[in-house]
């Protein structure tokens, strides 16, 4: 075959490229579009302390990961958004825990302390009136000690 004539092979392949032009319609090839899983997010929001939710939020995070690379575009992007919202969910209901427990501990706290502080109150009275006097006071540890000097 003389060099300036295409050979059989090359003359298929334009064929094929010029009927996959056609079967487009005009249209250009589908943009890939950029990959939204969420990583990032989901991983911080497994230190909110809703621990199933976060957790279910990382899994669809990978799993929008691994669609995004078998090329599964639709099925990346509904998994991403999952991801996202799950990981919304988890955010608002590890704050909403920490919100209740603040709440409960510091008010158990405080009813306790006004247990203490009121028995405080009473023992030192009744102490005073039998003549024994506080001396030292540390860290809320009262150092009793009888009266002696002679009124």
């Amino acid at each position: 075959m003389s060099p300036g004539t295409p050979q059989p092979t090359e003359v298929k392949t334009k064929q094929l490229l010029d009927v996959s032009a056609d079967h487009l319609g005009g249209r250009e090839a589908q943009e890939i579009p950029p990959l939204k899983n969420y990583v990032y997010l989901t991983i911080l929001t497994c230190f909110c302390p809703a621990w199933p939710v976060n957790i279910v939020a990382l899994v669809f995070s990978v799993l929008s990961q691994n669609s995004y690379d078998e090329e599964d575009y639709e099925g990346s992007e509904r998994l991403g958004r999952k991801a996202f919202h799950m990981a919304i969910a988890s955010m608002i209901i590890g704050l909403l825990i920490i919100l209740i427990l603040s709440i409960v501990h510091f008010t158990t706290v405080r009813l306790n302390m006004d247990k203490t502080q009121e028995k405080q109150k009473e023992s030192y009275w009744s102490r005073i009136k039998k003549g024994i006097k506080c001396y030292d006071i540390r860290a809320n540890y009262l150092v009793w000690k009888k009266d002696e000097r002679k009124v």
